[in-house]
C-alpha cells in the first residue's frame, strides 16, 4: 500500500538529533489508503491530536462528516509530513465572519519533537500566507503534560506538548474546564492562539525564544520553499 501523491505545500530544513534533514509537507485527500495509513499510525497512540480515537470508524468521523445522503465530506484540511512521519490538521474553519480563523494541530507519529520547531512555525506561516486567516488557535488537554521537570518526559526526553506549543509562538488565552475526555475522565484544556500580525512580524516567535532561552535572540522568518505543481 503506497502513499497517495499530493501537492507539495512546503519544505523545511530541520536540525534533528541525527543531523539536518529536509521535511516535505504534502496536501492529502482522505482516500481509503490514506485513512488506513493514518489509522495504522494513530492506533498506537492513546489519542490523536488530543482526542480519543478508539477505532477506525472513530478516525473517519474525526476527519470527515456525512451529509443527509450519506456522502462523507472532509471536516478540514490535512497534510502529511514526508511518508506519514506526521500530519498537520486544520479544522473548525471560519470563513463566514471576520476575523477569519481556524484550529491547527499536529501529530508526529514517531513521537519526536526535537528539531521540528521551525517545521511547525513554517506550517503556521504557510497557513497564514496561503489561506488568509487572521487567527489560528489550538487546544491542549492537560492529560498530555509531560510532568515534573518543566514538562520533559523522562522516558523520551521530549518537550511536553504544552511547552512545545508555546515554543512555536502560541499564547495561552485561557483554560477550558472539563473540555476533553480520556477513558471516561474529563480533563481541562489550555487554549492557545496566534495572530497573523504576530507571526508575520516575527514577534510571536521572538517572544517564545526569549522566554525559553533567556536571551534576546533575533529571529529570521523561515524561508518557505514552495514547489509548483
Amino acid at each position: 500500500m503506497g502513499v497517495s501523491n499530493g501537492e507539495l505545500m512546503f519544505s523545511c530544513e530541520c536540525d534533528e538529533p541525527e543531523g539536518k534533514v529536509i521535511r516535505n509537507v504534502y496536501a492529502i485527500q482522505f482516500t481509503p489508503d490514506n485513512l488506513q495509513q493514518i489509522w495504522d499510525k494513530a492506533s498506537k497512540f492513546k489519542t490523536l491530536m488530543g482526542w480519543e480515537i478508539p477505532s477506525y470508524e472513530h478516525l473517519i468521523l474525526f476527519f470527515m462528516t456525512p451529509d443527509s445522503t450519506g456522502t462523507f465530506h472532509s471536516r478540514g484540511l490535512c497534510a502529511r509530513i514526508d511518508d506519514f512521519t506526521g500530519v498537520f490538521w486544520l479544522s473548525d474553519i471560519n470563513t463566514i465572519k471576520e476575523p477569519f480563523s481556524a484550529s491547527i494541530h499536529y501529530t508526529f507519529f514517531d513521537r519526536r519533537h526535537r528539531g521540528r520547531l521551525e517545521l511547525c512555525r513554517t506550517a503556521v506561516m504557510y497557513v497564514f500566507e496561503t489561506y488568509g486567516f487572521e487567527r489560528l488557535w489550538t487546544k491542549v488537554p492537560l492529560y498530555m503534560y509531560g510532568g515534573k521537570d518543566k514538562g520533559v518526559d523522562k522516558r523520551t526526553f521530549k518537550w511536553s506538548v504544552l511547552d512545545f506549543v508555546e515554543r512555536i509562538g502560541f499564547r495561552k488565552e485561557g483554560r477550558l474546564h472539563n473540555d476533553m475526555q480520556l477513558k471516561g475522565v474529563l480533563y481541562d484544556a489550555n487554549l492557545y492562539a496566534i495572530t497573523k500580525a504576530e507571526a508575520i512580524s516575527g514577534e510571536a516567535f521572538k517572544k517564545a525564544d526569549l522566554k525559553y532561552t533567556g536571551r534576546n535572540q533575533s529571529w529570521v522568518a523561515p524561508q518557505l520553499i514552495i514547489a509548483s505543481k
